[in-house]
């Protein structure tokens, strides 16, 4: 990767980010747009490339052990549940990502789709 330019750096957050991207050390960043609201990074950062980018921390986790030892019945339920739980995640989460969006592209310069 040195050979084609490219510098892994140190992760960024927050005041970082924002000192960087005023001062010029910082062209760039990929921060989940809702983040970048949070963090205010809007408010330094004018350009906004959306390239479709997906993370979620909103996981259910089970031992596989435990897993196994649930009769039909509670697998059954555990599905039900985890289903109903993703669909509510999900819409939460859309809802979060609207709002930051659309309080960054109120103060951005340009907000390009790449898809």
């Amino acid at each position: 990767m040195l050979k084609i330019g490219v510098r892994f750096r140190h992760r960024m957050i927050g005041v970082n980010y924002i000192t960087g991207l005023q001062s010029g050390v910082v062209e760039g960043q990929y921060v989940a747009s809702p983040w970048q609201e949070v963090a205010k990074l809007h408010e330094v950062a004018k350009y906004f490339t959306e390239i479709g980018g997906m993370w979620s921390g909103n996981i259910l986790a089970m031992d596989a052990k435990q897993y196994n030892a649930l009769s039909d019945q509670e697998r059954k339920w555990l599905h039900e549940a985890a289903d109903s739980y993703g669909e509510k995640v999900n819409e939460l989460d859309n809802a979060w990502i609207k709002n930051g969006e659309d309080i960054i592209k109120a103060s951005a310069k340009e907000w390009y789709a790449t898809y």
